[in-house]
């Protein structure tokens, strides 16, 4: 997680620029690989106050061991500026194998 955070965009670290969140999830059994997805939200404007959806992140995280520790990072794709929230977060521990599942971060905006 520190190298995501150590991040640049544009001279600026990651979560410096965009909103991000933060997970930690952990299994009894151990798994072969996690999906965390969360959602974004914010005020739809500056005069406008309603909460509205901005996106959805989906972060693929590697194996974990039984009982270990993991802290996940959510980035999203928009300004910090607009303090938007990040929220609804769920994590699923898979024992199936990987596949073509391999640690991946994505944020998907919605056009409201």
């Amino acid at each position: 997680m520190t190298a995501q955070l150590a991040q640049l965009v544009d001279g600026v670290r990651i979560c410096e620029k965009y909103s991000c969140g933060a997970v930690q999830i952990a299994s009894l059994n151990g798994c072969t690989w996690w999906e965390v997805n969360a959602k974004l939200v914010g005020e739809t404007s500056a005069d406008d106050k309603t909460l509205r959806s901005f996106g959805t992140i989906r972060t693929v995280v590697k194996a974990s061991e039984p009982r270990a520790i993991t802290t996940v990072l959510l980035i999203s794709q928009e300004l910090l500026a607009l303090k938007h929230i990040v929220t609804e977060i769920s994590a699923n521990c898979h024992h199936d194998p990987v596949g073509d599942n391999t640690p991946s971060s994505a944020y998907t905006p919605i056009n409201n």
